[in-house]
């Protein structure tokens, strides 16, 4: 991260320090973009950047705006921002993998397919990018996306290129586990999760995804460990919260199950998330599920996951 950011600083210095518009004095100017490459604070971001664009249209300051946005849940205005700095650079590979990847966070499938496939057909044209383990990045991406529409074959395509560009990319071969056990194969995705904790042994993700396996693969005690060492470094992470609700509720410990469902909540409410996806869905139903088998029928909790 910090050599993308690096490079947005170069790229704005060059654009302010050989542009004769600038409506400020130099000084101001460089402390509008320090607070424009900088990702701290997140408003200064945004408000230094906008200051920045004020002496002209410069992709690298939209795109840093952008990923502030991004980072706190505007993706109307983050789209709206890379698509300014594609228009001012059309032919920047990370900008098109930058919006394609809002694009899947608004599920907007088609579109995020659209975005990463011109970025990796862009991709030759940068050396710092092409066969780096950032240009794996976009393949991982591209594979969430299929992954995401259940296209399952062309994910582990896409997870096989991310890998063989960087072997040492933990999450792709996460990533490929679990469309491995969406496809029903849960030895691949075993093989591919251990290889994954391997690689990122403290990694949140990478517990959790093995942790879903291993449920899955009826291997309890497995995933339970799994799932705890991946709340040992975030005690709020949704998945993990979730994933052991499931597995004590597939065990018939229907009371810690709630625990975890009513914590996983929690955590969803205090991220105020308005959620619908599929993982969202489970979460209610199986604290719906859990309540009523212990005869509480109150499910205004589990209700209030999904509204602001």
């Amino acid at each position: 991260m910090r050599i993308w950011y690096l490079s947005i600083a170069q790229a704005l210095a060059t654009a302010l320090f050989t542009s004769n518009a600038m409506a400020v004095s130099d000084k101001d100017m460089v402390g509008y973009m320090a607070d424009c490459i900088q990702s701290f604070d997140l408003d200064r971001q945004i408000a230094g950047c906008t200051r920045t664009l004020a002496s002209g249209g410069y992709a690298p300051a939209f795109a840093s705006r952008a990923s502030a946005w991004r980072a706190k849940g505007e993706f109307d205005r983050a789209i709206a921002d890379y698509s300014e700095a594609i228009r001012l650079a059309p032919g920047t590979a990370t900008l098109y993998a930058s919006r394609g990847n809002v694009w899947t966070e608004k599920r907007e499938y088609d579109r995020a397919i659209s975005d990463l496939d011109e970025a990796i057909r862009l991709a030759p044209n940068f050396a710092e990018l092409y066969n780096t383990p950032k240009f794996s990045l976009i393949y991982n991406s591209r594979g969430v996306v299929w992954q995401a529409k259940g296209e399952h074959d062309r994910a582990i395509e896409d997870f096989d290129k991310a890998v063989r560009i960087d072997p040492r990319f933990a999450v792709a071969y996460a990533n490929r586990g679990e469309s491995w056990r969406l496809r029903g194969d849960l030895d691949h995705a075993l093989a591919d999760q251990d290889k994954a904790v391997a690689l990122d042994p403290n990694g949140l993700l990478v517990h959790a995804a093995r942790a879903d396996t291993l449920r899955y693969r009826g291997e309890f005690k497995r995933a339970i460990s799994d799932y705890e060492r991946a709340l040992r470094g975030r005690q709020d992470y949704i998945p993990a919260l979730t994933g052991l609700g499931l597995t004590y509720e597939k065990m018939g410990n229907l009371a810690n199950a709630r625990i975890k469902f009513e914590q996983a909540v929690a955590s969803r409410n205090r991220e105020r998330l308005i959620d619908v996806s599929r993982s969202a869905l489970v979460l209610q139903l199986h604290f719906m599920k859990v309540s009523e088998s212990m005869g509480n029928h109150d499910s205004n909790v589990v209700d209030a996951c999904c509204v602001d």
